[in-house]
């Protein structure tokens, strides 16, 4: 399923897909899916922008990146999502998995893999 984009939204998901190593189709459907499109989205969770990170988690990948956390910048939301799905694509070697970490958080995705879940919490 392809979602069309703003223009400088998609260059902007493009940019950011590829400088984390991720397809930037796949990449652009994870944020259409997670957020809507829309940058001041916020789950019942408590994930928020774009790519629909939780704010601890947001915060430690900014860190990681040398540069203080903006929850007003859509740009950093983007990159900083990315970075994550990125990561998590370089620990489960797929997609799908790398994708349903992502949704569900890499600890719970793991408990779902040890079989310590039936389902996947979202």
């Amino acid at each position: 399923m392809w979602y069309k984009f703003s223009s400088n939204l998609d260059s902007q998901i493009e940019a950011v897909a590829t400088s984390a190593g991720v397809n930037p189709d796949i990449f652009k459907t994870l944020v259409k899916i997670e957020s809507g499109n829309k940058f001041k989205s916020q789950s019942s969770k408590g994930a928020t922008g774009l790519t629909q990170l939780m704010p601890e988690t947001a915060k430690g990948l900014a860190e990681k990146a040398n540069t203080k956390y903006d929850p007003n910048n859509k740009a950093q939301n983007l990159q900083l999502g990315a970075n994550q799905f990125g990561h998590l694509l370089q620990i489960y070697h797929n997609y799908t998995f790398a994708v349903g970490a992502y949704n569900t958080g890499q600890g719970n995705f793991n408990k779902w893999l040890r079989g310590e879940w039936k389902n996947l919490p979202t």
